[in-house]
């Protein structure tokens, strides 16, 4: 897909304001032109450049909103926009760049989304999904942790 390689040039580019407020310009455009029926879909993936330049920039509060529009979503078509794992751990990291002094508290809601903490079902039915709580988030809390003095809380 043609959108997913423009919004990708913003998430490569050097200069973090700028990127992220022409990849939220260009997102956006997409959106509006998936629902006046001129494109054919969006997928996760653009949930996911978008939410990369959110992190690089420290946008947590754009990322939370964006992973509470995908989720919106994702209750009518999962198959397209059910959350992952990286979508978790971008999200945090994003809060962790943002210098949000409440930004540890609002990180431990996005673990809890991704499975955090993970307890072992042994009634767990057949073909359903483990939580979505990999080293790749695990490492962008733990960081978050860090950086408010409260390496304790990672153990």
């Amino acid at each position: 897909r043609t959108y997913l390689l423009a919004l990708r040039s913003f998430e490569n580019s050097h200069n973090r304001t700028a990127s992220t407020e022409g990849a939220e310009r260009l997102f956006r455009s997409i959106v509006n032109k998936v629902e006046e029926g001129q494109l054919s879909g969006l997928n996760v993936d653009a949930y996911k450049i978008l939410l990369s330049c959110y992190a690089r920039a420290g946008e947590g509060g754009k990322a939370e909103d964006l992973l509470k529009e995908l989720e919106a979503k994702a209750e009518s078509d999962p198959s397209l926009y059910k959350p992952d794992s990286r979508i978790y751990s971008l999200v945090i990291k994003a809060l962790a760049l943002s210098g949000d002094k409440n930004a540890v508290t609002r990180a431990w809601r996005v673990m809890s989304k991704a499975g955090y903490p993970y307890e072992q079902e042994t009634t767990r039915l057949p073909g359903t999904r483990s939580p979505d709580l990999t080293v790749d988030v695990c490492n962008n809390m733990i960081k978050l942790l860090g950086k408010n003095s409260l390496a304790s809380d990672a153990e």
